[in-house]
Formats: C-alpha cells, sequence, structure tokens
C-alpha cells in the first residue's frame, strides 16, 4: 500500500493508518471509520475517557467530540 502509512497495529484486520489522502483509517474486522485527523483525535480523546470510566477513573482532557462536527465514513470492508 504505497503512500499509507501504518500507526497502530492490532492483530489480523485490527489496525490503525494514513492514506495517502490524509485521512486517518481505523480497521476493526468487517468495520472501517474514515477520519479527517482533527476528528479522529477527538475520537480518540472520547474513547480514552470511556476507557478510563469503565476503570472507575476519570479523564478530563481532551477535545470534546461533537457529532454533528464528524465527518467519519462507516463502510463495510
Amino acid at each position: 500500500m504505497q503512500g499509507w502509512k501504518v500507526l497502530a497495529q492490532g492483530g489480523e484486520g485490527i489496525g490503525i493508518s494514513r492514506c495517502p489522502g490524509g485521512h486517518v483509517h481505523l480497521d476493526y474486522g468487517n468495520l472501517t471509520l474514515r477520519f479527517t485527523e482533527e476528528d479522529f483525535r477527538a475520537f480518540a480523546a472520547i474513547v480514552g475517557r470511556a476507557a478510563a470510566a469503565l476503570d472507575g477513573t476519570l479523564l478530563l482532557k481532551g477535545p470534546m467530540l461533537r457529532p454533528e462536527d464528524m465527518q467519519a465514513t462507516f463502510s463495510v470492508n
């Protein structure tokens, strides 16, 4: 995949990469989410806060994710 940059991998069919167009792609099995860099950072921050809440801790830092601002694209692989 020329021009793609792997940002993280988590196993077969699971990973995060940036395409030549600058979008961040999160692949998890049959699910692919495509974000702008700004939207991905907001998404990652809210996921981090949710993970902390599962552990009973609270994280308050990071941008707030507003669904009306997101430009994510959902697709079936």
